[in-house]
């Protein structure tokens, strides 16, 4: 069985961060079960990143048919 410690950093966990648990009898088990349901944050980034992408397309193509009259009206 990995430690919690090792779980963690296997999720992106910095090793300073800290893990609390209400229950004492089962400090493992929850610590486990939190990191285990936890989203690394490179993949947040990753997702976030692909939706701006995704969006500004989206965008980009809506607004490609705007005509577009400079100040001198031509």
């Amino acid at each position: 069985m990995v430690t919690v410690r090792e779980l963690a950093r296997s999720q992106g966990f910095r090793d300073d961060f800290v893990f609390e648990s209400i229950r004492r009898d089962e400090d493992v088990v929850t610590f486990h079960r939190q990191i285990g349901n936890a989203v690394p944050w490179q993949v947040g980034i990753a997702l976030g990143r692909e939706l701006r992408n995704t969006l500004l397309d989206k965008w980009i193509g809506t607004h490609k048919q705007v005509i577009t009259i400079d100040e001198a009206g031509q």
